[in-house]
């Protein structure tokens, strides 16, 4: 991370001033603050923003300054209201806060570029972003470390680097136009790390991977995680998703699914997808596409216990199930919904110690098959079908 936790020359030059709220550090005296210069940059027609950064020195628009090790860093807020202060560690990168306020979520534009310098890494740590929200918060090269982001009004477009240290993103508020939805591509999200979004849907949340975590949202359009190749310089990724996933399903029009599709390049692993598991919502899933699906749940329109006895909420079904890696790639989990459209996976480890496991569904299951151990369902055949502990049952 760009000079997190590091010192160095007089150069902008601030008190550490964080939140005294957060693991009690009492960095951010009030008077202080409101003393604190400002500088006033117009930016394009009626484009007006401030920026706060140390205590000596007013910035020139763009908000740039030098990271502790050496990487330019520029701060820029677009948009016809609001303002942008930011918060260095002693003077310098990384940011320890940035405070939006009044900024408009159908306009307001946040960019944060990182030009590398000759012994810097081209990255900048931020611990700490709320306020209200922007139509777009670009900042690829900046990773969110501590303690995590919350606006209070909607988001449009939010892109990060990685998300590390359990750092949170809280999303809220309506969109500003009625087909609006929040888009998030981040790097890799490790473990530790929830997040909320509500009062609108989640378009598409793409990530390199994701840890043990916690995911919510009203609906989601589409969950990508593509996993990274290796490089010289870093190590190969290999995009599991291991955190648990809850869409609500509320509000969501006729006919369009709650988590319309999950693409994880890795395995699935050791995750809860629970989509429209209450009475009224819609628990429908698209589509699902894993190279395994191991020690994990998804239950569609379903609540309560592995074995199918629970309750279903009508409509709760999976339209495709695909299972991509050719050893033991599905193992040990349960896919539990209203309807079962076509599932095809590629191998099976059907040993589950005696414990039973597989797929569920309350109605039918049109089409399941599995690659190896060869196994196909038989539609109108015996209602319990499978290989050793793996099921395929309608109960």
């Amino acid at each position: 991370m760009g000079g997190r936790g590091r010192g160095g020359q007089d150069h902008y030059r601030a008190a550490d001033r964080r939140r005294p709220e957060r693991r009690g550090r009492d960095v951010r005296p009030g008077p202080e603050r409101a003393n604190a210069p400002t500088g006033h940059a117009t930016i394009g027609p009626q484009a007006a923003a401030t920026v706060t950064i140390a205590k000596h020195r007013p910035l020139a628009p763009g908000a740039t300054f030098t990271d502790a090790d050496g990487d330019l860093v520029t701060v820029n807020l677009l948009g016809p209201a609001g303002t942008a202060a930011v918060y260095l560690t002693d003077g310098f990168g990384p940011i320890s806060e940035l405070d939006l306020s009044g900024t408009d979520s159908a306009r307001s534009v946040l960019r944060i570029s990182v030009k590398k310098g000759p012994l810097g890494d081209g990255r900048v740590a931020i611990d700490e972003v709320v306020g209200t929200g922007v139509k777009l918060f670009a900042a690829p090269k900046a990773d969110l470390v501590e303690a995590g982001m919350t606006f209070t009004s909607f988001v449009g477009s939010l892109s990060l680097g990685n998300v590390e240290n359990g750092a949170d993103l809280a999303l809220a508020g309506a969109p500003p136009t009625a087909n609006g939805a929040t888009a998030i591509t981040v790097g890799v999200i490790g473990d530790g790390t929830d997040i909320s979004i509500t009062g609108a849907p989640l378009g598409r949340l793409k990530a390199v991977a994701v840890g043990v975590g916690s995911i919510a949202a009203p609906s989601i359009g589409s969950v990508v995680v593509t996993g990274r190749a290796k490089t010289r310089t870093t190590p190969a990724v290999p995009g599991d998703f291991e955190s648990s996933l809850t869409i609500a399903g509320a509000g969501v029009a006729a006919k369009v699914p709650a988590l319309k599709s999950l693409r994880v390049a890795g395995a699935v692993s050791g995750g809860t997808i629970l989509a429209g598991g209450a009475a009224g919502t819609v628990g429908d899933v698209g589509s699902v596409k894993a190279g395994a699906f191991v020690g994990s749940r998804l239950f569609a329109g379903y609540s309560a216990p592995d074995n199918g006895s629970g309750t279903f909420n009508a409509p709760g079904s999976v339209g495709s199930f695909v299972v991509t890696g050719k050893s033991d790639a599905f193992a040990r989990s349960y896919v539990i919904a209203g309807a079962l459209k076509s599932v095809r996976l590629a191998s099976v480890k059907t040993d589950n110690g005696g414990t039973r496991f597989g797929f569920l569904a309350h109605e039918s299951i049109r089409h399941l098959s599995v690659a190896d151990p060869a196994f196909r369902y038989a539609s109108g055949g015996s209602i319990t079908q499978g290989l050793g502990d793996f099921e395929a049952n309608i109960v």
